[in-house]
């Protein structure tokens, strides 16, 4: 977000090709209209936009994020004219003639002179000649407006920090600026509206209402910012976790490939039959975990585009909007930035690891079976998704002998772990006992797969999606 003038002054030079660019025409935006989710399109884009695109009337969503709007009856027309983006587009054409040594005309006696030789006045957003802005200071009616001369109108940065600072001038009383804000009707209003239409209402300072504003708009911007944060390490998980889960893929292939080769000298056609099976079943399994991981992954890129888009815009409306507008803009800018720290971040999907259950050499050389593929938990991960009533096994920090009964015995967890990271476990072949699961950065246990189920040759072709267990599905 940029606060400072330095920073305004170096978004500035990127103004006129992103934010002052309608993003269906990719040229500088005329008759702006903004959506609910802050996007801004030519209204000329938008009507052509939806002339092109049937559903858009039915449903109707912004061209670039896709969120969807409610559509006036009155159609594009009636959507909310982003009169912010119009005054910065002024702002910037003003600027741009103040390069170089174009002619330009004083707006009050039309004389012509350089860019360098005028002054502009920001409340009018016109070029003076040098003895017209003298009058235009000394005049009742305009000597509150801020005028801008000689290096003034060469440097970008008080271009941007003068207008900020800046107070516009009354629609309705033209030559009064708006310098107190209806708290009552939450509008700007200059002096003469406080005495008519506004009398009896609350009106305080504009600059004491727009600091109240902004803090309440910066406040909001640095909680959405860290659901910003919140979503970036959800994502930069579901990308270790996909990674992990490729591993975990291209591993277990491998491992079928080397004991396939191992025993293909007992049943090759056998072997390499259920290889292959096995071989597909992994990649199916895989693809339904990728699905989920990938749903997951841009669930939180969504998310992070959002917020990310709410707080660009709302910190441009800090950096270039006047007081007028800022408050102008504070219901939608809040709304939107209190819509985006309210969506919750799903939970990540557990996946845990994939791997070749060892099986004993009577049933491979009797079915040709040369393993099956299981899904375990261990670590970190089962950690934290163990509760009562998990399967478990020995793991790759087992330092307690035979507790267990043995390799390969299993056991049933009888609580969560507690915060010293033990878990108390009851083995199948008798006593029970607690164990680490984290405690000094250490797992005991993994999960296990009870089904022993095996399958000859002839119930391939019946039941071949029970060859692979794949825990958590």
């Amino acid at each position: 977000m940029a606060t400072s003038n330095e920073d305004r002054a170096a978004v500035l030079d990127k103004i006129d090709e992103d934010f002052l660019t309608c993003s269906i025409c990719q040229e500088r935006i005329t008759n702006p209209k903004i959506l609910d989710c802050l996007h801004s399109f030519c209204a000329r884009c938008l009507k052509d936009y939806a002339a092109k695109n049937p559903i858009f009337k039915a449903n109707p969503s912004c061209p670039v994020c896709r969120m969807s709007f409610r559509l006036p009856e009155s159609g594009v027309d009636g959507l909310k004219n982003n009169f912010f983006v119009s005054e910065i587009c002024k702002v910037f054409e003003s600027y741009r003639k103040t390069r170089g040594e174009s002619k330009v005309n004083c707006f009050s006696c039309e004389s012509e002179g350089t860019s360098l030789t005028l002054s502009y006045c920001l409340q009018c957003s016109e070029f003076l000649c040098r003895e017209c802005s003298n009058h235009h200071t000394k005049m009742k009616s305009t000597k509150e407006h801020q005028v801008l001369s000689g290096d003034d109108l060469l440097s970008k940065r008080n271009w941007v920090e003068s207008r900020s600072k800046s107070t516009s001038l009354c629609r309705k009383h033209k030559t009064e600026l708006l310098k107190l804000f209806c708290s009552t009707c939450k509008v700007p209003v200059c002096i003469l509206c406080s005495l008519q239409e506004h009398t009896g209402h609350k009106n305080i300072d504009i600059d004491n209402a727009a600091k109240t504003t902004k803090d309440a708009i910066l406040s909001q911007i640095s909680v959405a910012e860290e659901r910003i944060s919140q979503c970036q390490y959800s994502l930069n998980r579901a990308e270790q976790t996909g990674q992990e889960l490729e591993s975990c893929r291209v591993k277990a292939k491998k491992d079928i490939d080397e004991r396939a080769k191992n025993l293909i000298h007992l049943l090759t056609e056998q072997i390499e039959l259920h290889a292959e099976n096995l071989k597909r079943e992994v990649d199916e399994r895989a693809a339904v975990k990728r699905i989920v991981i990938d749903k997951y992954k841009k669930e939180m890129e969504e998310q992070i585009d959002r917020a990310s888009s709410t707080c660009d815009y709302s910190g441009k409306v800090l950096s270039y909007g006047n007081n007028t507008e800022v408050l102008l803009m504070e219901k939608q800018v809040c709304g939107k930035l209190n819509s985006v720290t309210k969506e919750s971040i799903s939970k990540l999907p557990t996946t845990g690891k994939m791997k070749l259950e060892n099986y004993n050499m009577v049933p491979v050389i009797k079915y040709a079976d040369i393993g099956r593929v299981v899904w375990t938990m261990s670590g970190p991960l089962l950690a934290a998704e163990m509760t009562e009533g998990d399967r478990v096994e020995r793991g790759s920090d087992w330092i307690w002998q035979n507790q267990d009964g043995g390799a390969g015995c299993k056991g049933t967890v009888l609580s969560k772990p507690n915060k010293g990271h033990w878990v108390k476990v009851k083995w199948d072949k008798g006593g029970e006992n607690i164990y680490r699961m984290g405690a000094s950065g250490h797992y005991d246990l993994e999960r296990a797969d009870d089904r022993d189920k095996r399958l000859n040759l002839d119930q391939v072709s019946k039941t071949s999606s029970s060859w692979l267990n794949w825990i958590g599905l």
